[in-house]
C-alpha cells in the first residue's frame, strides 16, 4: 500500500546549478529530506521519457543544487513519474499532476512512497556444478 509522504512544488526563488547558472526547479519534499529537479529536465522527461537526475538542495546565500541523489523516470504504464533515490527509497507522482505543475495550473502535488519490492526467494547457486563438456566429435 502506498502512503502519502510529501509534496512537489515549483520554487519561486531562482536556484543555481553546480556550474553556477540560474535555473528554475521543482522542489520535492519527501519525509524529512528535500530534493530538486530542474524544470527543463522535468519537461524533457514528460515529453520524451528521458531519465533526469534528482539532486540534493543546499542553502547558502540562495538555493544551490548539489550532487545527484537519484534519478527520475516514467513508470512502465507512462502514467506516473518514479523518483528513485540512491538510499533505496522510491516515490511516485502522477504524470498529469507533474505536467499541471509545470504549466502553472497547480501549486503542489502529493507524493506517495512506493513499498520495497518483495523478496523473490530465488538464490543463485554458489557451489560449482559439474557438467560434461560438449565435443565436436561424433561416434559412428
Amino acid at each position: 500500500m502506498m502512503q502519502r509522504s510529501g509534496y512537489m512544488q515549483i520554487s519561486n526563488a531562482p536556484a543555481y546549478d553546480p556550474s553556477g547558472r540560474k535555473c528554475r526547479i521543482a522542489i520535492i519534499s519527501a519525509g524529512a529530506d528535500r530534493y530538486a529537479i530542474e524544470t527543463d529536465e522535468l519537461s524533457k522527461l514528460l515529453l520524451y521519457g528521458r531519465k533526469c537526475p534528482v539532486r540534493h538542495i543546499t542553502h547558502h546565500f540562495g538555493v544551490h543544487l548539489g550532487d545527484a541523489a537519484g534519478a527520475a523516470s516514467l513508470s512502465y504504464s507512462k502514467k506516473g513519474l518514479v523518483l528513485e533515490i540512491f538510499q533505496g527509497r522510491r516515490y511516485i507522482v502522477s504524470r498529469n499532476s507533474a505536467a499541471a505543475l509545470l504549466k502553472g495550473y497547480m501549486n503542489y502535488s502529493a507524493i506517495a512512497e512506493m513499498p520495497a519490492p518483495p523478496e523473490t526467494g530465488i538464490h543463485s547457486c554458489s557451489s560449482p556444478t559439474f557438467q560434461s563438456t560438449i565435443t565436436p566429435w561424433v561416434a559412428v
